[in-house]
């Protein structure tokens, strides 16, 4: 996290946070830090392990997944 800018701080700091909390999207931790997909995943996974999911989580990742996937 840019620590020399105290805005910057807490904004990314919040945006760990709220993604940590489920209550943030990776798409919306971008758009709020104004990053790229690349740039979002790789700045999460400075503060966060993004592929240590228990099953139970997977699964649930998995089921919203699945609710924006349009059907044919």
């Amino acid at each position: 996290m840019n620590q020399s800018d105290p805005y910057r701080y807490t904004l990314e700091a919040l945006a760990v946070e709220g993604y940590r909390e489920d209550k943030l999207t990776q798409r919306q931790v971008g758009e709020l830090l104004g990053l790229t997909r690349i740039e979002t995943e790789d700045f999460l996974a400075q503060h966060l392990d993004l592929y240590d999911l228990d099953p139970l989580e997977l699964d649930a990742q998995c089921a919203l997944l699945a609710e924006h996937i349009p059907t044919a």
